[in-house]
C-alpha cells in the first residue's frame, strides 16, 4: 500500500512537472513572439530615423549648394555692375574729351 501511495505521489509530481513545463514553454513562446515584435519595431524606428537623417543631410547639402550658387551669381552680377560702372565712367570721360575738342574748333 505504501508502494502504491508512493507511486501515485510520484505520478502526480510528474504530471505537475509536465504541466509546469508546458506553461513555461508557452511563456517562452510568448516571450519570443513579443521580443520579435519589439525587435521589428525597433529596427523599423532605426530605419526611419536614418532615412530622416539622410534626407535632412541631403536637404542641407542642397541648401548649401544653392546658397553657394546664389553667392557666385551675386558675385558675377557685382563684377558685371562694376564693369558697367567703369565703362560708363570711361564713356563719360570720352564724351568730355570729345566735347573739349569740339569747342576748340
Amino acid at each position: 500500500m505504501q508502494y502504491e501511495e508512493d507511486l501515485n505521489k510520484a505520478r502526480d509530481e510528474i504530471q505537475k512537472a509536465q504541466s509546469e513545463m508546458k506553461n513555461i514553454d508557452s511563456e517562452v513562446a510568448d516571450f519570443h513572439t513579443k521580443m520579435a515584435k519589439s525587435m521589428h519595431s525597433l529596427l523599423k524606428a532605426f530605419t526611419e530615423g536614418f532615412e530622416a537623417m539622410d534626407s535632412a543631410k541631403s536637404d542641407e547639402l542642397d541648401n548649401k549648394l544653392a546658397q553657394k550658387h546664389e553667392k557666385n551669381r551675386a558675385s558675377k552680377f557685382d563684377k558685371l555692375n562694376l564693369g558697367i560702372s567703369n565703362l560708363e565712367a570711361l564713356t563719360s570721360k570720352l564724351h568730355m574729351s570729345f566735347g573739349d575738342e569740339n569747342k576748340d574748333q
